[in-house]
Formats: C-alpha cells, structure tokens, sequence
C-alpha cells in the first residue's frame, strides 16, 4: 500500500558536500528500490498550485512564507495523500530501510516522539482557535484509545495514496487556519505563558502555534479523531520504534539546516501566523 518512493523538501537543493547533502546521499544507498523526489520552496508552492485548489491551497498560502516548517508539515500530508510514500526530514537519518518499517496492510506507518501528550490544550491556542481547540481536544489526548500517550512524530511519515486518515489530518489544517484568519493573534499572545521547558529550548510563540495548528500535535489530533470515529482504521495503521530503527533526528544536520535557514528563530513574536493568500 506505501509506494517506494521518497520525498523531501528545502528552501533549496543541498549541496552533495554539506551535511544536508551526505545525509540525502546516505537516506538513497540505503533505500535502493524507491524512487527519490527533492523538492523546494517553489516547487512545493508549484505542487500545491496546480494539484489543489479551494480551501486547500488557500490555507496553504495563507500560511506566512517565511514560516517554511508550517507551510512544509501541509505539504507533506497533501503530497502522500496524492502520490503515497514516504515523507523524512533532511535531518533524520533512518539505519534501517524504509520497506522493513510497514508491513504489506499497512496504509500509514509513523513513530511516537518521546514526550509525552499535555493533558490539556494550552489556553493561547483556544484563543486564536476557539472551535479547532475546543474542550473536545483535550479529551481526546486523554482518552484510551489505540494511540499511544504520545506525540505522533511527522518528521518520518509513511502513506498510501488517498489515505482517509491523513485526509482527516489535512482538513484539521485547513479547517483550524481559516478560523484563525478572523483570530486577534496579538492579543492572543498574551495567553501564551511559555514553560521553563520551553524557556530552555527557546521555544517561541511561533513554534506552540506551528506544532499545533499544522506540525505534530496538529497530526495527532487528527488521527485519534478518526480513529475515534472509524474504530477499524487502526488496523490499517503501523508504528515502529524510531530509536530502534535509528529513524532519529542528527543535531549535526539539525544545525547546519538551522544555520541556513532558523526554523522559528527568524520570526518575531508579533508577525502573524496567517497573512494574505497569494
């Protein structure tokens, strides 16, 4: 059901000689059978142009440009509901072969990241997002379910062509960004009380609202909603162990991609989430 085939995206091309490049070159020897696709920021814009039209591509170009992770985590999910296969980071380094992580059944295949799920959401995002986080959403991360009690990490994604589930996760996107266009973002910001965790990790108000309105928590939302609803799904879900495959992030690589380009670093907390389509 999971194509051979592998995608990944950048501002641009990797250069063989860097980090980036020897981690591209490493990901292909050790995957022979699949196909290999790179795309760019303008190819991935030129993706979503011509294969999506409506609310789709609209919250797509919503998203503000400079924000690439945001604008990346919804390509990532249209792209495999398109074509199927396999979505890794350019920093994620797997020792073991994609094909060796689904079976045959399987029509999406992820891992779990180590932290654990909030047992609420945070109180910033019911502000620029009242209904896409509403109290629903933190029953739903608490609940018993087929799902670990962890993150859904979309950083290494596996999928079949038209997968229910990850159309789920696509319209959980778009549904959550077109609420957000009437949201008062600044005003919202004054909600947000970052943790001394997030202190450390220096992570921002662009980061919270980019893991959850698009990134992981967004995914992982989405999932456990529908399997909620279509309790069979998850018998058409695989999972593996991302540290016993190796399927990790290198700070090496994670470094030398944040020296091009600063992942949330570069974004202000002021500038907005949602800009004007284009």
């Amino acid at each position: 059901r999971i194509p051979p085939v592998i995608l990944q995206t950048w501002r641009s091309r990797p250069d063989p000689a860097t980090p980036l490049g020897r981690q591209v070159r490493l990901l292909k020897a050790r995957n022979p059978s699949h196909q290999y696709h790179f795309v760019d920021d303008q190819a991935q814009a030129a993706f979503m142009r011509t294969n999506f039209t409506g609310e789709v591509a609209e919250a797509y170009f919503s998203i503000d440009p400079e924000n690439g992770a945001a604008r990346a985590d919804l390509w990532r999910y249209c792209v495999l509901w398109k074509f199927g296969g396999w979505y890794v980071d350019l920093d994620v380094g797997c020792r073991t072969p994609l094909q060796d992580l689904h079976s045959a059944k399987d029509e999406l295949a992820f891992a779990y990241e180590r932290s654990a799920l909030p047992k609420a959401v945070p109180r910033s995002l019911g502000c620029v997002a009242p209904h896409a986080f509403d109290a629903n959403v933190s029953r739903l991360l608490m609940s018993k379910s087929f799902f670990r009690r962890r993150c859904i990490a979309q950083n290494i994604l596996g999928a079949a062509p038209g997968s229910l589930p990850l159309k789920a996760a696509i319209d959980r996107v778009v549904s959550s960004l077109r609420e957000m266009k009437s949201a008062r973002e600044a005003s919202c910001l004054q909600e947000y009380t970052p943790s001394k965790r997030d202190l450390a990790k220096n992570h921002s108000w662009t980061w919270l609202r980019t893991i959850w309105l698009t990134g992981p928590f967004a995914l992982t939302v989405a999932l456990r909603d529908y399997v909620a609803r279509h309790p069979s799904s998850s018998l058409m879900m695989g999972t593996f162990d991302a540290h016993g495959t190796g399927c990790l992030s290198s700070k090496r690589v994670n470094a030398a991609m944040a020296s091009e380009r600063p992942k949330y670093g570069s974004l202000g907390r002021d500038r907005p989430f949602v800009v004007s389509s284009s």
